[in-house]
């Protein structure tokens, strides 16, 4: 018997974003940026898998294509109900109610390990006192480094409530509208670490990214940290302050 996952990270991704189509196999240094976020969760001590869940069209019949080629678990599913393509994907691998899903964007590709790792046991030590442990609410972590994770139970029965699209789309943002019915733990970092988004939002997002991981790789080494990751995008928005500052002035 296929023993019940403790934790499983899904991710979910697609060819088809209307501010950057086809961004999930866009490359930095000649690797997809899927490949950065893959590369950082193989370091997570907490995770049974890492899951990359795309949709059915056939528009993302490369990104399911790329994944299978690296080894990953690939799921497809639902293109507009992403909530219900989380809960079909944790189904489809085994989950359990305690089963812990970690989830992640595709475009969020500097995830700390030792970050979500830390969730993860922050929520499993506290049990049935927390439905939704989050980062990402606290305003003192960039844009695409925060974690959020909950027991499968709690992502099944924001599922069965959800009716608003909006909810259905953005998976957790249910259980955000519900504090009075889920247990929502806020963790927030003793020390601010802050810099732009780090998130690959658009085609502007993926030129500064490419320069983020050419000045990472001056300073650390893989896995990144956040604290590294915060450490590189500050020289970057120094950078790019004082070249506005240069053009601005008068010769």
């Amino acid at each position: 018997m296929t023993p019940i996952p403790r934790a499983l990270a899904i991710i979910q991704a697609r060819m088809g974003s209307s501010r950057f189509p086809g961004k999930s196999l866009a490359e930095i240094d000649g690797k997809p940026i899927l490949w950065y976020l893959f590369r950082q969760l193989a370091h997570c001590r907490t995770l049974d898998d890492a899951i990359l869940a795309t949709t059915t069209q056939a528009g993302d019949d490369p990104l399911a294509a790329y994944g299978e080629g690296q080894g990953w678990t690939v799921f497809r599913g639902d293109p507009q109900d992403v909530l219900g393509r989380y809960v079909a994907c944790a189904r489809a691998h085994g989950a359990g109610p305690d089963t812990d899903i970690v989830r992640l964007t595709g475009d969020d590709i500097h995830s700390d390990p030792r970050l979500i790792d830390a969730i993860v046991n922050i929520r499993q030590s506290l049990g049935p006192f927390a439905d939704f442990v989050t980062m990402d609410r606290t305003g003192r972590i960039p844009y695409g480094a925060g974690v959020e994770v909950c027991p499968f139970a709690a992502l099944e029965r924001a599922d069965r409530e959800a009716t608003d699209a909006r909810d259905r789309e953005h998976v957790t943002r249910y259980i955000h509208r519900q504090p009075d019915r889920f247990r929502i733990v806020d963790i927030t970092p003793r020390d601010a670490l802050e810099c732009r988004e780090l998130s690959v939002d658009k085609p502007e997002d993926l030129a500064w990214n490419r320069r983020l991981v050419t000045q990472l790789d001056r300073i650390a080494a893989p896995p990144y940290r956040l604290a590294d990751i915060v450490a590189a995008g500050r020289v970057l928005d120094a950078e790019d302050q004082q070249g506005s500052s240069s053009q601005g002035k008068t010769p």
